[in-house]
């Protein structure tokens, strides 16, 4: 076998089927310079798959062998141990601050060779990148994709001014104007040159303006990825904005409707105690202050009661009123009330809907059924009583509760409450000591 190899090989020298390009004396050792076999064919140079492969027709212990001879006459050494098995042999070498693996593999009658550099220069390395093409000031949806080497945008200009702008850009940064596949009135294709690099421009004619594909090849697209990530918050932000706003439009549209509602006159009817009342475990909470707001949920309205042992800052509410619409943050959070409250809800038609309850750390509530009494919401006056039909229990607590209601209803357009709701009332008085006399 061996001697049949060294046969092989002595054969293929003196045919000349065998040779290699010397490497580059430069500083910057390039990977177009790795010894490439004479008669080898597929031979590809992928930098983004990171590395050099080539067919032969020889079997791979050769082909190995002649790996092994010719980066030693180039002064590389090998750095590990070499995996050699019965249809593959990868060797790595170094030399300097490169490395570079050799893998040679059996395949059908002949061998395939993957050579793996690194820390060397690629032929993209010292070519134009992406990021030097020219484009309009006003564009849209701009798309870098690293893995096709495309760049898309949009743009409010006619197709003219593209062309125009991109053929004169272009021409200023080095490049050729290699022809004009198509020059039509809705559409138009460009190639252009420099060094290795080309580039293949469509523009296509919009209603709105044009759309460009920007094609390439050869070109440098290292260091793409903070471009590709900004232009893909920017993309986010853009589709953020656009659905916040169609939300706003609809919330202030639901607003509008809504108003109708509170044009209406409330009857003249006695004026109800504003308190809350929770029993729990036998322990009963007072909460006298109460307060109303309007919320638009779920593409519906409804009314909140809210009544706490203290009052409440009305600011954070109202704030969220105003950029959401609801007592929830734009995360869906909603408002958290303090221990102990009473929160009740009236549904669009002002029936009482859910009740939810806090008290001494204990939740509680109920829906529907499981409430009593009845509410009316009409110009601008929230009115009525509900409670709990029956106790319940949670964790062996029992519970109530009970409001009664009559109050101003806050909405998005309300200021925040310059004074505290029923505070007691001060004494008007003064003192002046001069001397020890007063």
């Amino acid at each position: 076998m061996i001697r049949n190899n060294l046969y092989l090989l002595r054969t293929l020298v003196m045919l000349g089927l065998i040779g290699i390009s010397t490497l580059a004396l430069a500083d910057e050792m390039r990977v177009v310079d790795l010894p490439i076999p004479e008669g080898a064919t597929d031979i590809t140079f992928m930098k983004r798959r990171g590395d050099v492969r080539c067919q032969m027709d020889s079997d791979f212990k050769t082909v190995g062998d002649f790996y092994a001879k010719k980066l030693a006459e180039l002064q590389w050494t090998k750095s590990k141990k070499d995996n050699l098995q019965s249809n593959f042999w990868i060797q790595t070498f170094a030399k300097n601050n490169a490395s570079l693996e050799v893998r040679v593999d059996k395949e059908n009658k002949g061998c395939e060779v993957r050579l793996t550099p690194t820390g060397m220069m690629w032929e993209e390395d010292d070519q134009p990148t992406p990021k030097d093409l020219p484009l309009p000031a006003e564009i849209s949806e701009l798309e870098y994709g690293d893995f096709l080497e495309r760049i898309e945008f949009k743009t409010p200009s006619n197709l003219k001014t593209v062309v125009e702008f991109l053929t004169t850009e272009l021409e200023k940064r080095g490049w050729t104007k290699a022809g004009t596949e198509y020059d039509l009135a809705e559409f138009v294709r460009m190639t252009f040159t420099q060094q290795k690099s080309s580039l293949e421009i469509d523009v296509r004619a919009e209603d709105t303006g044009c759309e460009v594909d920007i094609r390439t090849k050869g070109m440098n697209w290292d260091g793409m990825k903070d471009e590709i990530e900004r232009a893909e918050k920017e993309k986010e932000r853009i589709e953020e904005e656009k659905e916040r706003q169609e939300k706003a439009s609809e919330m202030a549209a639901a607003l509008q409707k809504r108003k109708d509602k509170h044009k209406k006159v409330t009857e003249e009817l006695p004026k109800l105690p504003s308190e809350g009342t929770v029993v729990m475990d036998g322990t009963t909470f007072k909460l006298p202050h109460v307060i109303a707001y309007e919320v638009y949920e779920n593409d519906r309205w409804s009314t909140k009661i809210v009544a706490t042992l203290k009052p409440v800052k009305q600011d954070t509410l109202l704030a969220r009123l105003k950029k959401t619409g609801t007592d929830k943050d734009e995360d869906d959070f909603p408002l958290q009330w303090p221990d102990p409250n009473l929160v009740v809800e009236l549904e669009e038609d002002d029936t009482p809907w859910r009740l939810n309850l806090l008290a001494d750390g204990t939740p509680g509530g109920g829906t529907g059924g499981d409430l009593i009494g009845s509410a009316q919401v009409q110009g601008g006056r929230a009115r009525g009583k509900v409670g709990l039909k029956e106790p319940d229990s949670f964790f062996e607590k029992v519970y109530t509760a009970e409001i009664s209601f009559d109050v101003p209803v806050l909405t998005r357009d309300s200021a925040p409450a310059k004074r505290l709701t029923d505070a007691t009332r001060l004494a008007n008085s003064g003192k002046l000591t001069i001397q020890n006399k007063t």
